[in-house]
């Protein structure tokens, strides 16, 4: 019997690719009248407007759709090794999930001596924290959890590698109970910031009031 408290923790070595955002593109009109038509109809810029999915995201073979199998694989051998084939948490139950990003260290930065050290991403082209965690939530979708609408809270870190780190993704999932609700890790962080005067906000006066019952740590 599997402790209910614990986390499932699976790596998957190499590079997340960030997943492609959707397209929007004008509909081509080559008459002027076809406006005045269309204006006289009700219609507006969104009749105007189309919305694709670039190739990447529809690419069966491309790097996104390879690397979201190859995740689901690796994520369906460790829920198969602890819960056979059932998902890690009964339908409707709660989630916290973390997610580490390790990317790789650009060939340019190395050094024989003096190599450097772990630093957060913030590199444009690397991807951002939201569109690589869709991969990994995803590739979890029916093999972690039944449907990703249980993943109530999400963390997410970007990281670019030591020198000699190998690149890969790491996830966490953790069940949250109904009373985490009652007081959350936002408003825990919150409320310790405001207590040292490091929370610069818009001056409002609430009262923040940790409930009795309710014990966070980190």
């Amino acid at each position: 019997m599997v402790d209910p408290t614990s986390a499932l923790h699976v790596v998957i070595p190499g590079v997340c690719p960030p997943a492609p955002r959707p397209r929007f593109t004008i509909r081509p009109i080559r008459k002027l009248p076809d406006i005045a038509a269309l204006l006289r109809r009700g219609g507006g810029m969104r009749d105007l407007m189309g919305c694709f999915r670039p190739a990447p995201y529809t690419q069966t073979d491309g790097e996104y759709a390879t690397w979201k199998r190859r995740a689901s694989v690796e994520m369906h051998r460790v829920r198969a090794r602890h819960f056979g084939r059932e998902p890690f948490a009964p339908s409707n139950t709660p989630l916290e999930v973390h997610i580490l990003f390790v990317q790789p260290l650009p060939a340019s930065a190395t050094r024989v001596r003096n190599p450097p050290k772990r630093r957060w991403s913030t590199k444009r082209g690397a991807g951002d924290a939201d569109n690589l965690a869709k991969g990994p939530l995803d590739a979890a979708n029916g093999v972690l959890w039944h449907d990703d609408c249980a993943v109530a809270s999400i963390w997410v870190e970007t990281i670019v590698a030591a020198q000699g780190e190998p690149p890969r993704t790491e996830m966490l999932v953790m069940r949250l109970a109904e009373s985490d609700a009652l007081w959350t890790r936002f408003e825990s962080a919150r409320a310790q910031l405001r207590q040292t005067g490091r929370v610069l906000d818009g001056g409002e006066k609430e009262e923040e009031k940790c409930p009795t019952e309710i014990q966070l740590t980190f």
